[in-house]
Protein backbone atom coordinates (compact mmCIF):
# COMPACT_ATOMS: atom_id res chain seq x y z
CA UNK A 1 0.00 0.00 0.00
CA UNK A 2 1.27 3.43 -0.64
CA UNK A 3 3.11 5.10 2.27
CA UNK A 4 0.92 7.95 3.65
CA UNK A 5 4.39 9.56 4.45
CA UNK A 6 4.64 10.45 0.56
CA UNK A 7 1.79 12.58 0.48
CA UNK A 8 2.69 16.41 0.84
CA UNK A 9 0.28 18.51 2.95
CA UNK A 10 -1.51 21.07 0.95
CA UNK A 11 -3.08 23.84 2.38
CA UNK A 12 -5.41 26.37 0.32
CA UNK A 13 -2.91 29.59 1.71
CA UNK A 14 -0.21 27.67 -0.92
CA UNK A 15 -2.28 27.87 -3.51
CA UNK A 16 -0.69 29.58 -6.65
CA UNK A 17 -2.77 29.58 -10.01
CA UNK A 18 -0.86 27.53 -12.83
CA UNK A 19 1.24 29.45 -15.30
CA UNK A 20 0.22 27.10 -17.76
CA UNK A 21 -2.73 25.08 -19.00
CA UNK A 22 -3.07 21.40 -20.70
CA UNK A 23 -5.89 21.82 -23.87
CA UNK A 24 -5.53 18.58 -25.48
CA UNK A 25 -4.07 14.79 -24.38
CA UNK A 26 -4.17 12.24 -27.34
CA UNK A 27 -2.63 9.39 -25.17
CA UNK A 28 -1.63 5.66 -26.34
CA UNK A 29 -1.52 2.61 -24.17
CA UNK A 30 -0.14 -0.51 -25.63
CA UNK A 31 -0.89 -2.73 -22.77
CA UNK A 32 1.42 -5.08 -21.32
CA UNK A 33 1.61 -6.78 -17.34
CA UNK A 34 4.80 -5.05 -16.87
CA UNK A 35 6.12 -3.12 -19.79
CA UNK A 36 3.02 -0.72 -20.69
CA UNK A 37 4.38 1.92 -22.87
CA UNK A 38 2.37 5.10 -22.86
CA UNK A 39 2.40 7.83 -25.53
CA UNK A 40 1.17 10.88 -24.70
CA UNK A 41 1.22 13.78 -27.03
CA UNK A 42 -0.46 17.37 -25.13
CA UNK A 43 -1.06 20.50 -26.33
CA UNK A 44 -0.08 23.57 -23.59
CA UNK A 45 -1.53 26.81 -23.37
CA UNK A 46 1.18 29.57 -21.50
CA UNK A 47 -1.14 31.35 -19.09
CA UNK A 48 0.87 34.19 -18.68
CA UNK A 49 1.55 37.02 -21.02
CA UNK A 50 4.59 39.50 -19.61
CA UNK A 51 6.83 35.91 -18.30
CA UNK A 52 8.02 32.34 -19.91
CA UNK A 53 8.67 30.32 -17.23
CA UNK A 54 10.02 26.39 -16.96
CA UNK A 55 7.01 24.20 -17.60
CA UNK A 56 7.08 21.62 -14.29
CA UNK A 57 5.44 18.26 -15.28
CA UNK A 58 4.40 15.83 -12.79
CA UNK A 59 5.91 11.82 -13.02
CA UNK A 60 6.13 9.64 -10.42
CA UNK A 61 7.88 5.70 -11.01
CA UNK A 62 7.76 5.68 -14.21
CA UNK A 63 10.60 5.43 -17.06
CA UNK A 64 11.10 7.77 -19.42
CA UNK A 65 12.03 7.21 -22.99
CA UNK A 66 12.01 10.48 -24.95
CA UNK A 67 10.84 14.05 -25.07
CA UNK A 68 10.04 16.50 -27.44
CA UNK A 69 8.40 19.90 -27.35
CA UNK A 70 7.16 21.23 -30.90
CA UNK A 71 8.62 17.82 -32.82
CA UNK A 72 12.52 18.84 -31.02
CA UNK A 73 13.55 16.30 -28.79
CA UNK A 74 14.94 17.24 -25.08
CA UNK A 75 18.21 15.56 -23.74
CA UNK A 76 16.91 13.17 -21.22
CA UNK A 77 20.37 12.30 -20.27
CA UNK A 78 21.30 15.70 -19.08
CA UNK A 79 22.33 16.04 -15.14
CA UNK A 80 19.74 18.41 -14.95
CA UNK A 81 17.10 16.44 -16.13
CA UNK A 82 18.08 13.14 -14.25
CA UNK A 83 18.41 15.28 -10.80
CA UNK A 84 14.79 16.73 -11.52
CA UNK A 85 13.11 12.99 -12.30
CA UNK A 86 14.66 12.11 -8.73
CA UNK A 87 12.27 15.23 -7.58
CA UNK A 88 9.65 13.55 -9.45
CA UNK A 89 9.39 16.42 -11.56
CA UNK A 90 10.12 17.47 -14.98
CA UNK A 91 11.62 20.77 -16.30
CA UNK A 92 10.85 21.90 -19.42
CA UNK A 93 11.90 25.38 -20.97
CA UNK A 94 9.40 25.91 -23.43
CA UNK A 95 8.99 28.09 -27.07
CA UNK A 96 8.05 31.39 -27.61
CA UNK A 97 5.04 30.41 -28.81
CA UNK A 98 2.16 30.58 -26.30
CA UNK A 99 0.61 27.08 -27.18
CA UNK A 100 2.77 24.19 -28.11
CA UNK A 101 3.03 20.38 -28.08
CA UNK A 102 5.16 18.19 -26.08
CA UNK A 103 5.29 14.66 -27.00
CA UNK A 104 6.08 12.20 -23.99
CA UNK A 105 6.75 8.43 -24.29
CA UNK A 106 7.55 6.61 -21.27
CA UNK A 107 6.95 3.16 -19.62
CA UNK A 108 5.27 1.41 -16.43
CA UNK A 109 4.41 -1.85 -14.68
CA UNK A 110 1.24 -2.18 -13.92
CA UNK A 111 2.02 -5.75 -12.08
CA UNK A 112 3.94 -4.80 -9.86
CA UNK A 113 2.35 -1.32 -9.10
CA UNK A 114 0.78 -2.08 -6.06
CA UNK A 115 0.15 1.98 -4.66
CA UNK A 116 -3.82 1.52 -6.07
CA UNK A 117 -2.67 4.67 -7.66
CA UNK A 118 -2.14 5.44 -11.48
CA UNK A 119 -2.57 2.15 -13.70
CA UNK A 120 -2.41 -0.72 -12.24
CA UNK A 121 -3.83 -5.08 -12.53
CA UNK A 122 -6.29 -6.30 -10.16
CA UNK A 123 -7.35 -9.83 -10.72
CA UNK A 124 -6.57 -9.80 -14.25
CA UNK A 125 -7.77 -6.57 -14.76
CA UNK A 126 -5.69 -3.13 -15.71
CA UNK A 127 -7.58 -0.38 -14.10
CA UNK A 128 -7.19 3.38 -13.43
CA UNK A 129 -7.39 5.02 -10.02
CA UNK A 130 -6.12 8.69 -10.46
CA UNK A 131 -7.62 10.69 -7.59
CA UNK A 132 -6.13 12.96 -5.99
CA UNK A 133 -3.13 12.58 -7.75
CA UNK A 134 -2.54 9.38 -9.72
CA UNK A 135 -2.12 10.19 -12.73
CA UNK A 136 1.05 11.12 -12.95
CA UNK A 137 2.09 7.68 -12.38
CA UNK A 138 0.59 7.25 -15.66
CA UNK A 139 2.28 9.22 -18.00
CA UNK A 140 4.49 13.06 -17.15
CA UNK A 141 1.39 15.69 -16.83
CA UNK A 142 0.47 18.79 -15.24
CA UNK A 143 -1.56 17.05 -12.24
CA UNK A 144 -3.59 19.40 -10.29
CA UNK A 145 -7.50 19.51 -10.20
CA UNK A 146 -8.03 23.56 -11.92
CA UNK A 147 -5.71 21.79 -15.26
CA UNK A 148 -8.76 20.78 -17.76
CA UNK A 149 -8.01 19.19 -21.16
CA UNK A 150 -9.86 17.38 -23.76
CA UNK A 151 -8.81 13.69 -23.90
CA UNK A 152 -8.39 11.14 -26.75
CA UNK A 153 -6.92 7.83 -25.69
CA UNK A 154 -6.13 4.58 -27.99
CA UNK A 155 -5.91 1.45 -26.02
CA UNK A 156 -4.07 -1.16 -27.42
CA UNK A 157 -3.93 -4.73 -25.63
CA UNK A 158 -3.91 -8.37 -26.42
CA UNK A 159 -7.15 -9.91 -27.35
CA UNK A 160 -7.21 -13.06 -24.84
CA UNK A 161 -8.11 -11.07 -21.51
CA UNK A 162 -8.80 -7.87 -22.19
CA UNK A 163 -12.20 -8.23 -24.40
CA UNK A 164 -13.29 -4.96 -23.50
CA UNK A 165 -11.42 -1.44 -23.58
CA UNK A 166 -13.36 1.43 -21.91
CA UNK A 167 -11.93 5.09 -21.45
CA UNK A 168 -14.09 8.50 -20.25
CA UNK A 169 -16.12 9.80 -23.39
CA UNK A 170 -17.26 8.21 -26.94
CA UNK A 171 -15.90 5.37 -29.00
CA UNK A 172 -15.17 6.21 -31.97
CA UNK A 173 -13.06 3.61 -33.33
CA UNK A 174 -12.01 -0.13 -32.58
CA UNK A 175 -10.87 -3.01 -34.68
CA UNK A 176 -8.06 -5.20 -34.30
CA UNK A 177 -4.42 -4.78 -36.10
CA UNK A 178 -1.23 -6.75 -36.39
CA UNK A 179 -2.58 -9.77 -33.47
CA UNK A 180 -3.93 -7.06 -31.08
CA UNK A 181 -7.12 -5.41 -30.44
CA UNK A 182 -7.24 -1.32 -30.19
CA UNK A 183 -10.12 1.34 -28.98
CA UNK A 184 -10.25 4.54 -29.41
CA UNK A 185 -12.17 7.02 -27.10
CA UNK A 186 -12.96 10.31 -27.19
CA UNK A 187 -14.03 12.73 -24.39
CA UNK A 188 -15.41 16.58 -25.48
CA UNK A 189 -15.65 17.76 -22.70
CA UNK A 190 -12.33 19.27 -20.88
CA UNK A 191 -11.50 17.47 -17.14
CA UNK A 192 -8.78 17.88 -14.76
CA UNK A 193 -6.54 14.39 -14.75
CA UNK A 194 -7.56 12.86 -11.71
CA UNK A 195 -11.41 11.79 -13.39
CA UNK A 196 -9.40 10.25 -15.83
CA UNK A 197 -9.99 6.39 -16.21
CA UNK A 198 -9.49 3.34 -18.13
CA UNK A 199 -10.28 -0.28 -17.61
CA UNK A 200 -9.24 -3.30 -19.76
CA UNK A 201 -10.33 -6.45 -19.04
CA UNK A 202 -13.15 -9.42 -18.77
CA UNK A 203 -16.68 -8.27 -17.83
CA UNK A 204 -20.34 -9.21 -18.29
CA UNK A 205 -22.04 -6.59 -20.62
CA UNK A 206 -25.76 -5.50 -19.75
CA UNK A 207 -27.75 -3.62 -22.57
CA UNK A 208 -30.50 -1.98 -22.60
CA UNK A 209 -32.39 1.39 -24.05
CA UNK A 210 -34.20 4.11 -22.08
CA UNK A 211 -36.72 6.34 -24.37
CA UNK A 212 -36.25 10.01 -23.03
CA UNK A 213 -39.44 12.54 -23.24
CA UNK A 214 -38.97 13.63 -26.52
CA UNK A 215 -38.90 9.91 -27.78
CA UNK A 216 -34.91 9.42 -28.00
CA UNK A 217 -33.83 6.37 -27.63
CA UNK A 218 -30.49 6.27 -25.88
CA UNK A 219 -28.27 2.73 -25.55
CA UNK A 220 -26.82 1.67 -22.17
CA UNK A 221 -24.30 -0.67 -21.55
CA UNK A 222 -23.06 -1.56 -18.16
CA UNK A 223 -19.77 -3.67 -17.30
CA UNK A 224 -19.59 -5.48 -14.59
CA UNK A 225 -17.64 -8.72 -12.86
CA UNK A 226 -17.80 -11.90 -14.53
CA UNK A 227 -21.00 -13.73 -13.00
CA UNK A 228 -22.36 -10.89 -11.35
CA UNK A 229 -24.82 -10.38 -14.02
CA UNK A 230 -28.03 -10.46 -11.98
CA UNK A 231 -26.76 -8.10 -9.50
CA UNK A 232 -25.84 -5.70 -12.67
CA UNK A 233 -29.91 -5.97 -13.41
CA UNK A 234 -30.64 -4.03 -10.14
CA UNK A 235 -27.88 -1.47 -11.09
CA UNK A 236 -29.03 -1.02 -14.56
CA UNK A 237 -32.65 -0.54 -13.50
CA UNK A 238 -31.02 2.48 -10.85
CA UNK A 239 -29.47 3.67 -14.01
CA UNK A 240 -32.71 3.80 -15.85
CA UNK A 241 -34.76 5.46 -12.79
CA UNK A 242 -32.37 7.73 -12.79
CA UNK A 243 -32.05 9.24 -15.76
CA UNK A 244 -35.63 9.40 -15.84
CA UNK A 245 -35.75 11.02 -12.27
CA UNK A 246 -33.16 13.85 -14.01
CA UNK A 247 -35.66 14.47 -16.97
CA UNK A 248 -38.63 15.09 -14.44
CA UNK A 249 -36.34 17.62 -12.14
CA UNK A 250 -35.35 19.06 -15.24
CA UNK A 251 -39.20 19.57 -16.55
CA UNK A 252 -40.30 20.99 -13.16
CA UNK A 253 -37.14 23.28 -12.50
CA UNK A 254 -38.57 24.62 -15.95
CA UNK A 255 -42.39 25.55 -14.61
CA UNK A 256 -41.82 26.57 -11.62
CA UNK A 257 -40.32 29.22 -13.23
CA UNK A 258 -44.00 30.08 -14.92
CA UNK A 259 -45.93 32.97 -14.98
CA UNK A 260 -48.64 30.57 -14.18
CA UNK A 261 -49.30 30.53 -10.34
CA UNK A 262 -50.72 27.06 -10.98
CA UNK A 263 -48.57 25.61 -12.63
CA UNK A 264 -45.55 27.27 -10.86
CA UNK A 265 -46.74 25.73 -7.46
CA UNK A 266 -47.49 22.21 -8.28
CA UNK A 267 -44.04 22.11 -10.10
CA UNK A 268 -42.36 23.39 -6.77
CA UNK A 269 -44.74 20.92 -4.55
CA UNK A 270 -43.48 18.26 -7.35
CA UNK A 271 -39.61 19.17 -6.12
CA UNK A 272 -40.51 18.92 -2.65
CA UNK A 273 -42.25 15.45 -2.71
CA UNK A 274 -39.02 14.02 -4.71
CA UNK A 275 -36.78 15.64 -2.45
CA UNK A 276 -39.01 14.30 0.75
CA UNK A 277 -38.43 10.61 -1.11
CA UNK A 278 -34.68 11.32 -1.27
CA UNK A 279 -34.56 12.14 2.58
CA UNK A 280 -34.14 15.62 2.18
CA UNK A 281 -36.46 16.98 4.35
CA UNK A 282 -34.97 20.28 4.74
CA UNK A 283 -34.63 20.63 1.38
CA UNK A 284 -38.28 19.56 0.67
CA UNK A 285 -39.54 22.09 3.38
CA UNK A 286 -37.84 24.61 1.28
CA UNK A 287 -39.33 23.84 -2.03
CA UNK A 288 -42.50 23.54 0.08
CA UNK A 289 -42.59 26.72 1.49
CA UNK A 290 -41.42 28.14 -2.25
CA UNK A 291 -45.22 26.47 -3.31
CA UNK A 292 -47.35 27.82 -0.47
CA UNK A 293 -45.75 30.95 -1.17
CA UNK A 294 -46.52 30.98 -4.99
CA UNK A 295 -49.82 29.36 -4.87
CA UNK A 296 -51.39 26.95 -1.27
CA UNK A 297 -52.11 23.64 -2.74
CA UNK A 298 -54.93 21.46 -0.55
CA UNK A 299 -51.97 18.10 -0.72
CA UNK A 300 -49.38 20.93 0.89
CA UNK A 301 -50.63 20.20 4.47
CA UNK A 302 -50.09 16.47 4.16
CA UNK A 303 -47.27 16.60 2.98
CA UNK A 304 -45.47 19.10 5.49
CA UNK A 305 -46.90 16.71 8.10
CA UNK A 306 -44.82 14.25 6.35
CA UNK A 307 -41.86 15.54 6.39
CA UNK A 308 -41.72 17.22 10.13
CA UNK A 309 -42.32 13.76 11.34
CA UNK A 310 -39.89 11.98 9.23
CA UNK A 311 -37.20 14.94 10.29
CA UNK A 312 -38.54 14.34 13.93
CA UNK A 313 -38.06 10.61 14.13
CA UNK A 314 -34.22 11.38 12.35
CA UNK A 315 -33.13 13.96 14.57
Amino acid sequence: MENKNNFKVMKRSDYKAPAYTALNADLTFDLSDDRTIVKSKVTYRRLLADSRPSLILNTEESEIVSVKINDVSVDISSNSFVNNLKKNIIELQTPNESEFVVEIENIINPQENTSLMGLYKSNGTFCTQCEPEGFRRITPFLDRSDVLAKYRVTIIAPVYGCGVLLSNGNLVEKGTKDGRQFAVWEDPFPKPSYLFAMVAGTFDILKDTYVTMSGRKVSLELYVDRGSYERGLWAMQSIKDSMKWDEAITLWMDLAKLKDRTQSSCARYDIALGCYMLGQYDLALEWLDSSDATLPLSLSKGLRKRILDKKGATS
